[in-house]
């Protein structure tokens, strides 16, 4: 130590301090003595601090004012996320994943720094700083209009929206303008983000101590000095501000999410037989009791998407090897329906996951009046009527038992109470082993319940339709003992920010565009509500898909929500879901914050207002 320059000492110092503070930190996490919000601060901080260091070799080495930084940020997140999402399932490890997404955060912003720095750095004056705050908001503007997809012909890029790509059925959007990059594998964490903290100083600290940054500095302190003993003023002020630049690029090449730092918290971990890093569920719910019971994963998967109403979709090898990954991922509740097409989506569910009857569960609906394959818009529960589409699903299925066999729509002509009594004489049968109801009141749910033990009720329920919180739905289901599955967890995918008011639907093969709530108008308006799920789930490591499902989840131990997707990503996202844990007092605080924007647009229109609630 006494043989050390003062240099080395006030490093190692600077270090230490660090790592000290690391330390801290892990033992407060490790004892359950941090809060769940100053947690998802952790990786945020260590962002800032490198941006920090980086902002000072410009500003305080150098001398030059740069008000841009944040563009190189955005370079760095943008260009690593993208290699991220590209690259999630050919390089598994996520360490190497990070650390090669790392480089090329880097390398494209100092290639920035560098492009910038070449024109403007010969220059006197406060060009640097003019340039900088243009480029930044450059930067901010290009990457909201980019968008980029990726299927079996290549990549597509386009500066207009999504149909502009023109992508195969198999095609994956990996940016999606407004709405940035989704669907991303988290691979940083609070660790790498001190190990990246610390590198930085070390970087920056070497070169502040070396003749370069001894130069640097001297262009700082006296520029007509420096150029008098020899000193090329424009290659170190290029160099400095590149290196700036760069260091930038890796601040936020490191995602501020934090699924590791939670593990100590996670009820549900992430598990495969095959690869350790992909979700995997392990906890179950119990739906209904008694005779009643019916044990599933705690999230499950809404197939209609694949088929019927969601606008384009992968093609059938694709859907079905999509099922069977989550099937291997631990989901065993599926849902489908005969309308859904109509037909086509049982179709579908029969081809991908007959092979696992006994293993998982294939939950269908009667109830919407099908003529020859097509949908009349009528509702018919008839005795006969359920019987000619129960042996209809058992077929197309291939299923000697239906797992669950719910009345989609209520039908006003049909009593509940003949309703219930005919499921009870196809459970008798050995045909049906639960049932359950859709988009039904309290009172429906009281009279059929006691002709016949009810499973579960399906009904939409989000933070933006609530409903069943008011008209005694929930409480129905708590007092009865009665499971309940929520459609359109998402809000029929808005909750998880990939659509808005500039999304185009299929107009054959897309009811959204059909709702008050989906117009452009109203979406506008209702991104608010995304905003604040993006803000909360910002600090705690999770994305506003999680949020959401996540605020469903904690709601009650028997409810199931049943996203759907056809999307790999998308599935990884929903099931990561599981691994989080928040405090109440949290979701309260998400919920007061979702009560003070108003929901713009009704669900549904008139006439689909008029087949539920009864």
């Amino acid at each position: 130590m006494k043989n050390m320059s003062k240099t080395t000492k006030s490093s190692l110092i600077t270090y230490g301090l660090i790592v000290l503070a690391y330390v801290v930190a892990e033992i407060f996490m490790k004892t359950g003595h941090m809060t769940s919000l100053l947690k998802g601060l952790l990786v945020p901080l260590c962002v800032y601090a490198i941006l920090a260091v980086s902002l000072n070799l410009t500003v305080g080495i150098l001398g030059e004012l740069s008000l841009g930084h944040a563009g190189f940020m955005c370079v760095g997140a943008f260009t690593s996320a993208v290699f991220t999402k590209c690259m999630m399932h050919t390089i598994t490890v996520p360490t190497v994943r990070f650390l090669l997404a790392l480089l090329v955060g880097v390398v494209c912003a100092g290639i920035c720094g560098v492009l910038i720095g070449i024109p403007v750095l010969r220059l006197r004056g406060d060009y640097l700083a003019i340039v900088t705050l243009a480029f930044g908001e450059i930067i901010k503007n290009l990457v909201n209009v980019i968008y980029l997809g990726r299927d079996s012909a290549g990549f597509h890029f386009s500066m207009k929206d999504i149909m502009a790509l023109n992508m195969e059925p198999d095609g994956e959007v990996i940016i999606k303008g407004a709405q940035g990059i989704t669907g991303a594998p988290t691979d940083s964490n609070f660790t790498l983000g001190i190990i990246l903290l610390l590198i930085t100083l070390f970087i920056v600290l070497n070169l502040i101590h070396s003749r370069a940054g001894r130069a640097i500095m001297s262009i700082r302190d006296n520029r007509i000095a420096a150029e008098s003993i020899g000193i090329n003023i424009t290659k170190y002020k290029i160099l400095a501000f590149s290196i700036s630049a760069a260091l930038a690029g890796a601040a936020l090449t490191m995602p501020t999410g934090l699924n590791k730092v939670f593990a100590a918290e996670t009820k549900q971990t992430a598990t495969s037989d095959n690869n350790s890093n992909v979700a995997h569920i392990t906890g179950h719910r119990i739906l209904g009791k008694g005779k009643a019971a019916f044990e599933v994963s705690a999230l499950g998967f809404g197939v209609m998407g694949m088929t019927y109403n969601r606008s384009q979709h992968p093609d059938k090898k694709q859907c079905i090897r999509l099922l069977h990954e989550a099937v291997d991922r631990g989901v065993t509740l599926f849902d489908t329906a005969i309308i859904y097409g109509p037909l086509t989506n049982e179709n579908l569910a029969r081809e991908a996951l007959a092979e696992f009857k006994g293993r998982i569960n294939v939950t269908t609906k009667f109830g919407h009046e099908v003529i020859d394959g097509k949908g009349t818009g009528r509702q018919d529960s008839r005795p006969e009527t359920i019987r000619r589409y129960c042996e209809e699903s058992l077929r197309r299925l291939r299923l000697d038992s239906l797992p669950m066999f719910y009345q989609h729509r209520a039908d006003p002509n049909t009593p509940a109470e003949e309703v219930a009594s005919t499921i009870a004489d196809l459970m008798k049968e050995g045909k049906v082993q639960h049932w359950g109801m859709c988009e039904v009141n309290a009172e429906t749910i009281h009279k059929a319940h006691a002709v016949c033990p009810l499973t579960a009720i399906q009904s939409e329920y989000h933070l933006m339709h609530r409903l069943v919180e008011e008209n005694g739905v929930l409480d129905a289901c708590r007092e009865l003992g009665i499971g309940f599955v929520p459609y359109s967890p998402l809000n029929r995918g808005f909750l998880g920010g990939c659509i808005n008011e500039y999304t185009v639907f299929d107009p054959n093969n897309d009811n959204r565009q059909t709702l008050p709530r989906f117009q452009a108008e109203a979406m506008r308006a209702n991104t608010r509500i995304v905003n604040v799920l993006q803000a909360f789930g910002r600090t705690r490591g999770m994305t506003s898909t999680q949020v959401a499902l996540g605020w469903l989840l904690q709601k009650a131990p028997w409810i199931v929500p049943i996203p759907g997707t056809t999307k790999l990503a998308h599935l990884e996202e929903n099931l990561r879901t599981l691994e989080f844990t928040l405090s109440p007092e949290e979701w309260k605080e998400l919920e007061n914050a979702v009560a003070t924007i108003p929901v713009v647009g009704d669900r549904y229109n008139a006439e689909q207002q008029r087949q539920v609630g009864r």
